[in-house]
């Protein structure tokens, strides 16, 4: 489906150029229509007829990636800023093995979401010298490898290790204080944290856990799934674990073959869970956060 654009109530950010405002060559994006964006990404079913028997066979139905396309024009001041346009333009999202942000601006809606693209043809660039402005007509075609649209602003939780209270008895107050208890002088860590996703689809999580700590353990409370790794992460280093891609990375080195127990799981739709954060060694410094964003299709 495509859609009509408000340049005043939207913009389109994509790599270097935001549309729907004027860039420092005096050159105005415009987008006019999209297509793909508000779609559903498509399923990609597939069926084997049933041998001398009505129906078929069918296999699991997954959504294939998400292609966008971007149409409009540019106003350009002069030729000199016609040549910076079309060369920023054939510029865009040039590196190989990048996924670039594709976000989109609301101010009616609200919406502020983004999807992660690669260029999917070549970029569609139509100047004009024959108008007054100088004009440049484009079309754009994207692809998100991954369908999800992620809300732009990512939720974060910061969980502690599961610690008990230091000892003695917890002041309860206003019970009579009773001096021959010992009472306690600091609270423990739950160690337990919920995350909330308000989206259409289970939605990934980023787990970032700093040392020190042994062993580190993350569990989903409701469904026992639990990611464990196996050494060490020393004062200073960063453990990350992307529960989407299966990603692990200590210090941005490979760690995936340390994991002893990789039950990834994800945020559902419209849902929350609550995580624990756990080793036989406590560490009061030890942390976990986890940064997650509502997803829809």
């Amino acid at each position: 489906m495509t859609s009509p654009i408000v340049d005043d109530v939207e913009r389109w950010v994509l790599d270097s150029v935001t549309f729907g405002t004027t860039d420092a060559d005096g050159c105005y994006y415009s987008v006019d229509a999209v297509n793909g964006w508000d779609n559903g990404a498509t399923p990609r079913s597939a069926r084997a007829a049933k041998v001398s028997q009505h129906g078929s066979y069918r296999a699991p139905n997954h959504r294939d990636a998400r292609t966008i396309t971007l149409e409009g024009w540019i106003q350009v001041p002069d030729l000199a800023a016609m040549r910076q346009c079309l060369d920023k333009m054939a510029a865009l999202c040039p590196e190989p093995y990048v996924l670039y942000p594709l976000r989109h601006i609301d101010t009616l809606t609200g919406e502020d979401r983004v999807v992660y693209v690669e260029m999917a043809d070549e970029p569609k660039l139509m100047p004009r010298y024959d108008l007054s402005p100088l004009t440049v007509g484009f079309s754009l075609m994207v692809t998100a490898p991954d369908p999800l649209k992620y809300d732009s602003q990512a939720r974060t939780s910061l969980v502690k290790l599961v610690q008990t209270a230091p000892g003695g008895v917890r002041w309860a107050a206003p019970t009579q204080w009773d001096p021959e208890l010992i009472y306690q002088d600091a609270n423990g860590e739950s160690g337990v944290a919920e995350l909330t996703n308000d989206g259409t689809a289970d939605t990934p999580i980023t787990f970032t856990i700093v040392g020190p700590v042994e062993s580190p353990v993350i569990e989903n409370t409701e469904t026992g799934d639990r990611i464990q790794y196996g050494g060490s992460v020393a004062l200073g280093q960063t453990l990350t674990i992307n529960t989407g891609t299966g990603e692990v990375s200590l210090d941005g080195v490979n760690r995936r073959p340390f994991l002893t127990s990789a039950q990834f799981f994800k945020v559902p739709a419209k849902s929350s869970i609550y995580i624990s954060f756990k080793s036989d060694s406590p560490s009061p410094s030890a942390a976990l956060v986890a940064t997650w964003a509502d997803a829809n299709w």
